[in-house]
């Protein structure tokens, strides 16, 4: 899987707080809305690529063929990255929040407060429910929309070993509800 060392969530820790639980992503992330996308792109892709020598190998298509695979390439590679990050992904919840630390080259710890509601008038990144979908290992912490901060990607930890006991610890630890799916 990954290489790297486990994250220092110590160093992370504020004077009052309690590091309860740490895992690592499992690599898998194969969420349908991931897939299709990447699936996608790569048909453009090979359509690209076939488009040339079935247009007779005219110059034009040629420049066409080459700046479509060059866009291709790219929205794959982050594609990529959305669907194996979780190998790379540090996670750790602690009596007042969740730490997620991502990325293999300048890791970003990212820290996500717990909420009594769906929606939030601070600018911090909180969440109100915490949903496990068991069948792939996933837990993901349902975001509090705040008008003034868009939120991105939902805070999940992905394929992490013994999921349901880690969400109950969740729902239990911040007084949020628990959804199974």
């Amino acid at each position: 899987m990954s290489d790297l060392p486990p994250f220092d969530f110590a160093s992370k820790l504020k004077a009052d707080e309690e590091l309860l639980w740490t895992g690592r992503g499992s690599g898998r992330n194969m969420a349908g809305k991931l897939v299709f996308p990447m699936v996608a792109l790569a048909g453009l892709g090979a359509f690209l690529l076939l488009g040339f020598p079935l247009s007779g190998f005219q110059t034009d298509m040629a420049w066409v063929a080459l700046f479509g695979l060059a866009i291709s390439a790219v929205a794959i590679w982050f594609f990529r990255a959305r669907i194996l990050a979780p190998s790379s992904e540090d996670y750790a919840i602690t009596n007042q929040r969740v730490l997620i630390v991502s990325g293999p080259i300048g890791r970003i710890c990212r820290s996500y407060l717990p909420s009594q509601n769906k929606r939030t008038d601070r600018r911090a990144m909180m969440f109100y429910a915490v949903k496990l979908i068991a069948k792939r290992d996933t837990i993901i912490f349902v975001p509090a929309r705040a008008k003034s901060m868009p939120q991105g990607f939902d805070p999940v930890f992905v394929g992490v070993e013994n999921a349901a006991e880690v969400a109950e610890l969740a729902a239990q630890t911040f007084k949020v509800k628990l959804l199974k799916r």
